[in-house]
């Protein structure tokens, strides 16, 4: 059973996410007692080296429900419970960190509690966030288009003050477009170039100076990400 998805994931946590992920079993209302959490102990204590005989359908099986009986196939829906919640863990931990994706998922609550005025609000500040502390790279670009798309297609945006018109739209999904397709065919030729088997000398991306030379014009001066 090493290769199941539990037992890659498991082996990807840290002592410190072992702990966390104990007291979010136990926010989820696993008895300490219960399958999955005697199925999470067992993995914990062999955890982090997780050796192949130690993890057997049979070891498993006997390190939970400590039996030498036949194997249980029940021990299968126990694994994939707390792959479950392990995989909801992890996503959780990484909302923590990524503010972005976080306050759209806050929107999209929002908008399905019909919260019309907190949602509207939540806009406005996060437009003024970004306005005043733009972060660098080509994905802030996209945030910008999502973010008015969300607004522009809202059911009630009527109500909202700061109207779009959807040329905004348009020179939001634009500049997300031109930029990432610029940076997706700089990088397919630089990777075909060092990938030709040659012992000529890699002679200079001529794309690559004729991007510098477009970013240098005065339309994309007020444009600088792209």
């Amino acid at each position: 059973m090493k290769n199941t998805k539990l037992i890659q994931l498991f082996s990807k946590l840290t002592k410190v996410e072992l702990k966390e992920f104990s007291y979010f079993l136990e926010g989820k209302g696993f008895k300490k007692s219960g399958g999955v959490y005697l199925l999470f102990n067992y993995l914990k204590k062999n955890h982090p080296e997780l050796k192949a005989e130690k993890l057997t359908k049979e070891a498993i099986h006997k390190g939970v429900y400590k039996t030498n009986e036949k194997f249980n196939r029940r021990l299968y829906d126990l694994m994939s419970t707390l792959n479950s919640s392990l995989e909801t863990f992890m996503i959780m931990q990484r909302l923590e960190e990524d503010s972005v994706n976080r306050n759209f998922l806050l929107l999209d609550v929002y908008k399905e509690q019909k919260l019309d005025n907190l949602y509207f609000l939540k806009v406005a500040n996060l437009e003024k966030e970004w306005d005043e502390t733009p972060t660098r790279g080509i994905e802030h670009l996209h945030h910008l288009f999502k973010l008015k798309q969300q607004c522009f297609l809202h059911p009630n945006y009527s109500i909202f003050k700061n109207k779009l018109k959807i040329g905004h739209l348009i020179e939001d999904i634009d500049n997300y477009y031109m930029a990432i397709k610029m940076y997706l065919t700089a990088t397919k030729e630089h990777s075909e170039i060092h990938a030709l088997a040659s012992d000529e000398p890699i002679q200079n991306i001529e794309l690559i100076d004729e991007l510098i030379k477009l970013g240098n014009t005065e339309y994309y001066d007020y444009k600088p990400r792209i």
